[in-house]
């Protein structure tokens, strides 16, 4: 919630990764750590982070729409494909 929010999101990063720790890494954990990341301009790792995520749930809107954000960003919005998915 921290890191959806934009605020203290180095302490939303720690506990995203804490959580993850000595489990199985579930796609939402990849989806709110890249989000983390992009939202702390990080967005190399929110990159390589929320495309783990849609590796893991391809049908996942909010994933898309969060890295379809991030490509937009990036001014490499060609990424994103009309029908969802991500190149």
């Amino acid at each position: 919630m921290l890191g959806r929010s934009g605020i203290r999101l180095d302490e939303a990063e720690a506990l995203v990764a804490a959580g993850a720790e000595g489990r199985t890494v579930q796609r939402s954990d990849l989806d709110s750590l890249g989000w983390s990341y992009y939202k702390q301009g990080k967005l190399a790792a929110s990159e390589t982070t929320l495309r783990k995520a849609v590796e893991r749930e391809s049908h996942d809107a909010t994933i898309h729409s969060h890295l379809g954000d991030l490509y937009a960003k990036m001014g490499r919005g060609d990424l994103a494909a009309p029908n969802g998915k991500n190149r």
